[in-house]
């Protein structure tokens, strides 16, 4: 039998706030990829919902700003509802590529993982930023440790889930503790976690989005607290 490189119900999920300018492109890349869009208009003042819609996507819009977890757990619950047998989630301001999403998929397929977890750390050096490559380090390490299981990049918003995994999310953190949030739940149900390398586009645009530090140290506060209690 051949091996599928496809799921059969294939569903990625795009959390955004105020990316009107990019979301277009990204969702027509990721189009080409994956049977549905779903992109998350998490109480956005521009017109990220009506590019969104115009490059094919379905839109949920969040009525106010509830933080970027709070609309990975929308888009989960939404694409679980419209019968997604895998999610991809990445992010909305292009510095992921989706051409790269058949690597996240591979282990899902092969069943060798319930979730997978694109690190960008896995290949040569690339060009992220030295503060943000020691922040993620760090938040990375502490997130190992709690979990018990190795994992190179935690922060990464590219990845993919299984029904089975996606089904055993429960309520995340709005903010950006999100990430290490789910792969503890994940982890804490005994499903199987693994990495596939990936690459990361950082342009002006990019590299002016992400956690700054005081997201940093709220998520330093969530694990120190997870791992506590």
């Amino acid at each position: 039998m051949p091996k599928r490189t496809r799921p059969s119900n294939l569903t990625c999920i795009i959390p955004a706030y105020n990316e009107g300018k990019v979301i277009g492109n990204v969702v027509k890349t990721v189009r080409r990829e994956c049977d549905r869009v779903l992109v998350i208009d998490d109480g956005s003042s521009d017109d990220t919902r009506w590019n969104a819609e115009r490059a094919g996507a379905l839109v949920i819009c969040h009525s106010v700003n509830l933080g970027t977890g709070a609309s990975e757990e929308t888009g989960i619950r939404s694409a679980l509802q419209l019968g997604a047998d895998v999610i991809v989630t990445l992010d909305a301001d292009g510095q992921h590529d989706p051409s790269e999403i058949p690597k996240l998929l591979e282990p899902i397929l092969s069943d060798e993982a319930d979730m997978v977890i694109g690190s960008r750390f896995l290949e040569p050096e690339g060009p992220m930023p030295q503060t943000r490559r020691v922040g993620n380090s760090l938040l990375t390490g502490l997130t190992s440790i709690i979990c018990g299981v190795e994992i190179t990049d935690s922060q990464s918003g590219f990845r993919a889930l299984n029904r089975r995994a996606a089904e055993n999310i429960n309520e995340l953190p709005s903010d950006y503790s999100w990430a290490s949030d789910m792969i503890t739940q994940v982890h804490r149900k005994g499903l199987r976690i693994r990495e596939a390398p990936v690459r990361t586009i950082y342009d002006p645009y990019s590299l002016s989005k992400g956690t700054s530090l005081f997201d940093g140290l709220k998520i330093l506060l969530y694990l120190v607290k997870s791992r506590l209690f």
